[in-house]
């Protein structure tokens, strides 16, 4: 074979017998919206939640990224302790006037800024 017997008909971790079936297969293929990617719609639907919507908390760069965030959720799991723990703080903020938690707080100005 020549070049072409070369080229790769590849795609989605897929090889293609005919530059026909790979077009066949290219045209399950859409566009995401925010970036260049493109893939079949469950795959562009997994590629969106991870690049574009996942929080940047949960992006991770390395191994020990991610033992650090599971130390930080076994930490902070709701036990009994944590829940009493986070009940007497509520308690103790009440006491003192503060309204709502920072998270609801937030969570309430987004609600008004609309």
């Amino acid at each position: 074979g020549g070049e072409g017997a070369t080229k790769q008909l590849s795609c989605c971790g897929k090889t293609y017998k005919t530059q026909g079936d790979l077009d066949q297969h290219l045209t399950f293929h859409s566009k995401c919206e925010l970036c260049d990617f493109e893939a079949t719609k469950n795959l562009l639907r997994d590629h969106s939640l991870v690049k574009h919507y996942m929080p940047a908390e949960l992006k991770f760069s390395s191994w020990e990224d991610i033992m650090k965030w599971r130390e930080d959720r076994k930490r902070n799991f709701p036990t009994a302790a944590n829940i009493a723990k986070k009940q007497k703080l509520a308690a103790e903020r009440k006491e003192r006037g503060e309204v709502a938690s920072a998270p609801l707080y937030r969570y309430v100005q987004h609600l008004l800024s609309k």
